[in-house]
């Protein structure tokens, strides 16, 4: 799991950076690009096995991950203001 640490300096910048974009139309789109993926390989997943399936799995946890870090960075700001 990625996570912040609200004390470095560059992950603060990270953070402030991920809720601004949130609110930029490229951004969204993009985002909508990469949910829309994350969508398509978990469909996928449904006709791999063995390694592919593994690694495709992979695939998705780490996508996901990325998915979940505008959010993330949402809720640090809150508690921390």
């Amino acid at each position: 799991m990625i996570r912040f640490d609200i004390k470095n300096r560059q992950h603060q910048e990270a953070i402030r950076s991920l809720a601004t974009l949130q609110h930029n139309s490229d951004f969204r789109a993009v985002y909508g690009f990469l949910h829309s993926t994350l969508d398509n390989m978990r469909i996928k997943n449904d006709t791999l096995s063995g390694d592919s399936l593994k690694w495709n799995q992979g695939k998705c946890q780490l996508l996901q991950e990325i998915l979940l870090l505008p959010g993330m960075a949402r809720e640090i700001i809150h508690k921390n203001s």
